[in-house]
């Protein structure tokens, strides 16, 4: 797994990737190119393991399901498939 990046809070931009080690955060500032393309990096590494990804508003509301990183969402939420068994 790459390593986390966290930057500016400035814009509020997070994304929180859900792992067997927790809930990990990566934040960045759209004025930010490199911070971007870092967290659209992980976003793609994720969604290559197989996890799901859904945008929601700052306060949790309205999630959707997305499958290519959105820099201008409030809040990315990337979590591990669930199998059944």
């Amino acid at each position: 797994m790459g390593q986390m990046v966290k930057t500016s809070l400035a814009t509020g931009k997070r994304m929180h990737i859900l792992s067997s080690r927790g809930d990990d955060t990566v934040t960045w500032d759209t004025k930010d190119p490199i911070a971007m393309r870092r967290a659209q990096a992980l976003f793609e590494e994720f969604r290559k393991q197989g996890h799901l990804a859904f945008r929601t508003r700052a306060d949790g509301s309205n999630p959707e399901p997305i499958h290519k990183f959105d820099p201008d969402a409030e809040v990315i939420t990337m979590s591990p498939a669930l199998v059944g068994g």
